[in-house]
């Protein structure tokens, strides 16, 4: 998911990768916890799809926590982002 300019004040864009509704299920009522996972998904720059699927393994992406990166590999054919795999809907 990406957010642009219209949700914030400046002219910002940030990619989401953002978890499955069953894995935040078990912090439900911890919002300390909630808002550092989601500073964990938050890569502050627009990347597209095709963007994401041709960076090489071992590519290493900031995110919006201090000393937090996402390390982007494969597995055959997979793309995964510390170790988790990355699925894309098309039309969302």
């Amino acid at each position: 998911m990406q957010f642009h300019r219209f949700f914030f004040k400046y002219q910002t864009i940030m990619t989401v990768f953002a978890p499955f509704d069953q894995v935040l299920m078990n912090r439900v009522g911890n919002l300390s916890e909630q808002s550092s996972i989601f500073h964990c998904h938050v890569v502050p720059c627009g990347h597209l799809w095709s963007d994401l699927v041709s960076f090489n393994d071992g590519t290493v992406l900031k995110t919006n926590m201090m000393g937090f990166t996402n390390n982007i590999t494969r597995s055959q054919d997979v793309l995964m982002l510390n170790g988790v795999s990355v699925i894309f809907l098309d039309g969302i």
